[in-house]
This record gives structure tokens, sequence and C-alpha cells, in this order.
């Protein structure tokens, strides 16, 4: 029995509403309006015939239709079939991503009924072709549904949003960034990985986010009118509270964590150091350490093997970091095209010449400096090690598609309560100490005998925001990004010409910040071992939701389909205060407290004998402790 992951087998955006020109369509081409609706395509096959590609929209088109009947403002639809699921999402008006994916198939040698000896038996069975299984639980339609609209709002954040490039620079241009951006995001799309719920409900909150706040603020309230302050790092985000107040899209702060993230060795290697006690530590089980995954190689004498399999290619791309002031004007468009936000880090590795790569990267300098090459290592390539310049990988091309594959628009076949009271008392064990707001922090008591911090100097890039009043309507602005080890200060909306005078002050920002992380750690192992009995107990895990943002979460990856289930039915019945259920293997309990100012608490308890009123009990209890 062999066992076939889940796949990907197209994805499209198209809009019904377009109508080409008439002097474009030809009389003997009767599917020329049907192609121009046809904005993007990308299909599992590297040749697809222009029939096939519009039987498969024309169908997304017919079932959305069809569901319209029923409920007319519905913005998603899902279609199961024995072989493979149907997502169609409308992330704007008029617009649509449709995306077809295979379940996970087994393949097993069917059982002959023949009345021949064993020898014949097993000969036949060789010769009978393998009978297909289909999985229809392999994946949740929720969790697809937030990863799609989380490549739109990616794509919003790179290029602007569809109906803004469509307005401003045709149609042809917003073909042209769809298919840069799509066809990279679409096949480095790991359907296999556990979908995480506290993901797909906001952007994680820094666990020292209180004792690290009135520093961020005080640094915010020295920088000039319009620019915002938020710190970053590759898993957490800790803004300001003027940047809280501005309510900017998720999507804007996850890509920017993208930027400077590193790789899953790096960043559990880093875990077993560095990382805070309530990382660590659960609230709830007084101590109980975490468990860091580690990976061990399977290769060959030592040599990891690579997997060439297309549905786990990794892609390198990016923002385009200049290390030099942007000219361009607040609501100009890029001169640069439109790639995926990804990390730089995350990319395979190919051979190169050292040398030059090292002449390369030291040239782009925003500013001068004797640490100009350090930096650039630092912040912009940290994961080029000596030994990768030795290894060989044979890498895909450019493109999946080839000559044959179909386009669009090309001839002949077309081709995104209250958070005071939750942040001020995040820890729930209150054991740190809240910095005093009277007493300055140390980096703006800068000494004149004081070194100089390492690195002085930003990187820029451009995103494009959409006010609050018209999400639709996207205008370029410019982000400038400084980086100490894993901290990045990140500013948005401000000139290069200030921007680069608060190098040193921001500099000193993310020294304070990594002096309070390691003496966090440092209590962290100074505190006492556990008993042996609460550490062989399972542990539950929890996340609180405050408007946009997660505190918690800690081992919070659950992937089944209660929270989900759950999280709809408060979304279509907000009068709902409480869902409680139970699976039956394993026997775990999942319960979502909506609690409005409170904010959504999201549990589960991972011992059987609990009770129902134990699990009521635990839910109060974490709001105690979150909120007093």
């Amino acid at each position: 029995m062999s066992r076939i992951p889940p796949a990907l087998l197209y994805l499209t955006i198209y809009n019904p509403t377009i109508r080409p020109p008439v002097s474009t369509i030809s009389e003997d081409d009767e599917d020329a309006e049907e192609q121009a609706q046809i904005l993007f395509y990308t299909s599992r096959h590297q040749a697809v015939s222009r029939d096939k590609m519009l039987r498969q929209v024309g169908l997304a088109k017919a079932l959305v239709h069809f569901a319209e009947i029923f409920q007319p403002t519905g913005r998603y639809q899902n279609v199961h079939s024995q072989s493979k699921h149907m997502i169609m999402l409308s992330p704007e008006p008029n617009f649509w991503m449709h995306a077809a994916i295979e379940l996970v198939r087994t393949e097993q040698v069917p059982q002959t009924k023949s009345k021949g000896k064993g020898k014949a038996k097993e000969m036949s069975g060789q010769d009978a072709p393998l009978l297909p299984e289909y999985h229809d639980n392999s994946f949740l339609d929720s969790a697809i549904r937030s990863h799609l609209l989380r490549g739109y709002g990616a794509f919003k954040i790179t290029c602007g949003s569809f109906t803004s490039i469509m307005s401003s620079q045709g149609q042809h241009a917003l073909e042209s960034k769809l298919e840069r951006f799509f066809t990279i995001w679409a096949w480095s799309w790991n359907l296999e990985a556990s979908s995480s719920l506290a993901e797909d409900l906001g952007l994680p909150l820094h666990p020292l986010y209180r004792t690290i706040l009135p520093a961020i603020d005080t640094f915010s309230s020295t920088l000039p009118d319009g620019l915002m302050a938020i710190v970053l790092t590759p898993e957490h985000i800790a803004p300001s509270s003027a940047y809280r107040e501005q309510h900017y899209p998720t999507a804007l702060a996850r890509q920017l964590m993208t930027l400077f993230s590193r790789t899953r060795d790096e960043a559990s290697t880093t875990q077993l150091h560095s990382t805070p006690s309530h990382d660590l530590l659960d609230p709830q089980t007084n101590g109980t350490p975490g468990t860091a995954e580690t990976q061990t190689s399977n290769g060959f004498l030592g040599i990891p093997s690579v997997a060439m399999d297309i549905r786990k290619w990794g892609w390198s791309g990016g923002f385009s970091l200049n290390r030099s002031p942007d000219t361009n004007p607040a609501g100009s468009t890029p001169a640069e095209p439109c790639s995926l936000p990804k990390s730089v880090a995350d990319g395979p590795m190919t051979q190169c010449d050292r040398s030059e790569l090292e002449d390369a990267m030291s040239t782009n300098s925003f500013g001068s400096g004797e640490k100009e090459e350090e930096t650039v290592h630092d912040s912009v390539a940290p994961s080029i090690k000596e030994e990768d310049f030795h290894e060989d990988v044979d890498l895909p091309g450019p493109s999946l598609h080839s000559m044959d594959t179909p386009r669009p628009s090309r001839a002949p076949s077309p081709t995104s309560p209250s958070l005071e009271t939750a942040f001020n008392s995040h820890q729930p064990n209150g054991d740190s100490e809240m910095p005093s707001l009277e007493t300055a922090p140390s980096f703006l008591q800068a000494s004149g005998d004081s070194e100089m911090p390492c690195n002085t100097y930003f990187t820029s890039t451009n995103v494009f925001i959409a006010p609050n009043d018209d999400p639709l309507t996207t205008v370029c602005h410019t982000v400038f990004l400084l980086k100490d080890n894993d901290i990045t200060v990140t500013l948005l909306n401000g000139d290069p010409s200030d921007v680069e005078a608060l190098g040193p002050p921001a500099s000193r920002l993310c020294e304070e910040i990594n002096e309070t992380i390691a003496e966090d750690a440092k209590r962290t192992l100074s505190s006492s071992l556990p008993s042996v009995s609460t550490m062989l107990q399972p542990r539950d895990s929890h996340v609180l939701k405050v408007q946009d943002y997660v505190i918690g979460g800690t081992g919070f990856t659950s992937n089944t389909g209660q929270f989900y289930d759950a999280k709809a039915l408060l979304e279509k019945q907000p009068d709902i205060i409480e869902v409680f259920s139970r699976s039956l293997n394993p026997q775990h309990w999942h319960a979502i407290h909506q609690g409005n100012e409170r904010g959504e608490m999201y549990l589960q308890v991972a011992r059987k004998e609990t009770s129902l009123s134990d699990v009521d009990n635990i839910l109060q209890k974490l709001y105690k402790n979150y909120i007093k």
C-alpha cells in the first residue's frame, strides 16, 4: 500500500465581468470572451490545452452562479467530489480565486477471486491495476480558505489590490504581476504541513510585550510626525501603541516578519538558548519545560537526501531591500517587479563563487561605515555559510510552465475590544515587573564613552497599503528596517533623510530588548525543575485572541476540525458565547469562549479524565491569569 500526499491540481484567478474590446475578437473564435476573463492560470501539468482550461474555469463559474441562488452574498464556496475539493473564494468584488486540490489517496492491489494455485494468484495480482482509495478528511476547507486569503494579502501588500492595478495599469499589467507572484506561491504551498489555528487567528504577540512596551513607546514618541514604529522578530510582533491605533492590515506585519525569518533548524536551535520563559513554560502547568524539535539526516553517510517532488520545491524570493534612500513619491509605483515576499534565507543554495558573491553584496549601501559587510551578511543573508558554497543541488527552472503552457491574453490560449487590559497583563503569573514610564530607557541615555552599536543602517522596501475606508485603493509606502540579531525595528511612512538619523537610537532599542530577553532566559534556567509526574502529564494548549493579535499559544498547533467548525459557528451566530466539543480518538476536549472585551479563548484539554465542568473551570482560570 502506497500513500500519495495531497496535491494542488490547478489554481486560477478570473473576473467574469471583463469584456474584451470588439476589435480584438475574431469572428471564428467563439471562446475569446471566456479566455479574456482568465487573468491567471497554473496547473500541475506543464502543458494544458485551452479547451481543458476553459472547461475547468467554466465549471467554477457555473457552481458559483448556482450557489448564489441560495446565498446571494456568499463570497466563499466549496464543492467536494470523490477525488478532489474545489474551493472558490472572492477576495474582491468580481474577482475570484479558484483552487482544485487532490485528496490523499492510497493505492492497493486488488484481491483476485481466482481459484488457481498461489503462484497464479500472485501473478494475476501483479498484472492487475492498482485501486486508489481517497480520504475525504485529508485537510480542512477552512484552513485552505485561510491560506488563500493570506496569499491574497501578501500579493496586496507586495503589488497592490486587483482592482487598483486593473484601473491604473490595465489588464496586461495585472496578468503579469499575478503570473510572477502566484506561480511561485502556488508551488511553494505545502499541503501536508499542519494547519495552525493560531496563525489564522492573528499576529503572535511577543511573550515579553508587557515588559518592552514602555521602551518601544518612548522610542516612538521621539519620532517625527507620521512615523510608526513596530518591533519584529521571526516569530512575534511588538507594535507601539501608536501603530495599534491605526489598525493596519495584519498582512503588513506578517509579510515584514518573513523578510528576516530564519530557517526551521536555526529557529529550533536558537529557541533552546534564548526563548523567553513564557515560550518555554506554560502558565497552567507551573513550569513544565517545552520540548524542542530536532531533525536528523537519513541520507547515505550522513549526507541529507534532496527531495525533488514538484509539490515540495522551495522557491527563493522576497522584497527587494534597497540600502539607499527611496526618492519615489508616496503615490508612485515602484520600479521593481512584483515577486513573492518570502525570506531570502529559505531559498535553496546553488554553487557559486564566494568572492564574486561578497563583492556583489558589499556594493549596495545605505550610508557609509566600516561595518558595512558585516551588516549586509547579518540582515540580508543570515543563513549563508562557508560549506553552502560546496554543495551541488539540482534546482527547478525559473518557471514550472513550458513554452506551450497557456497564459492569459496570449494567443492562442489564456493562461490578503480593547487591548490595554490584555496587553498590560499578558504574563499570567505576574512574575516580571513593569518598568516605570518615569525612567527613560537606556537607549535614550547615551553616554559619551559608550560604544556605537554595530548596525545603525536601515534597509528599505516598498509596500502597498489601503486606507481603512477604501480597502481597494492601495497606495505605495516606504518601510525602513534595522535588524540587530533577531530584533528588527521597522519604521513606516518615513522620509529617508529623517530615518537615517534614527539609526543609533533604534540600534540601542534593539540592544535593550535583547538584554531583556537574555535576563528572562536566565530566570527561566534558574527556576526549579518540575516533578516527574508533571512532566509525564499531557499538556493543555490554549491561545487568546484580542482584536488582530494572539497571546500565548505555546504549543498550540491543533489542526482538528472542531476549532474551525466552532469558529464558523461563532461567526454565523454572534449570540453564542461558548462552544464545547470532544473528539473520540484521542479523547480531547475543545472549547471556545467568546468574552467580548476579554477576547476569544481557544482551549484544548488533552486529559481524558477531565469533565465538562473541569474544562469550564480551566477557561475561567486562564481569563483570570491573563486579564485582571
